[in-house]
């Protein structure tokens, strides 16, 4: 008994092309609403006295894929603290080469500082995607079940 294939490879080469760019924008969809709730949880649960607002303003986020950026969040606020951010992501994006990252940074040179001294600027953030990137990614993986 032989088998033979009903479809051409064309047609297979553009159903997997297919499936692989919803899976990439599935991905990419969630990596930016777990960026949009880091950012909502450092900027609103934050412990410090921001006197300037620059480095509330420092917060922002990157999404990259095998290095290069594929979303972004635009920084709010003071333009100290947003050029600030933008490098601090900038740097920060070149140590990524492989795979998705998602970034989210307080670029102001004193950040750590803050932190160490016992305040919350990016902790309860961090602790936030810890939680639900694992969440995320079952999701995700068992929407790819379902395209079959």
């Amino acid at each position: 008994m032989k088998i033979r294939a009903t479809f051409t490879m064309n047609e297979f080469r553009d159903e997997v092309e297919r499936r692989l760019q919803a899976i990439h924008q599935q991905m990419v969809r969630r990596l930016s609403f777990l960026g949009e709730q880091c950012l909502t949880e450092a900027r609103s649960n934050h412990t410090y006295t921001d006197q300037t607002g620059n480095l509330t303003s420092s917060m922002g986020y990157v999404i990259l894929l095998d290095g290069h950026r594929i979303s972004y969040s635009g920084f709010s606020g003071g333009q100290e603290g947003a050029n600030a951010g933008e490098q601090v992501l900038s740097k920060v994006s070149s140590k990524y080469g492989k795979g998705y990252a998602l970034i989210v940074v307080a670029g102001m040179n004193y950040a750590a500082h803050v932190e160490a001294r016992g305040y919350n600027v990016l902790t309860s953030a961090e602790m936030l995607a810890e939680r639900e990137l694992p969440k995320m990614l079952r999701a995700l993986q068992r929407n790819i079940k379902k395209m079959d």
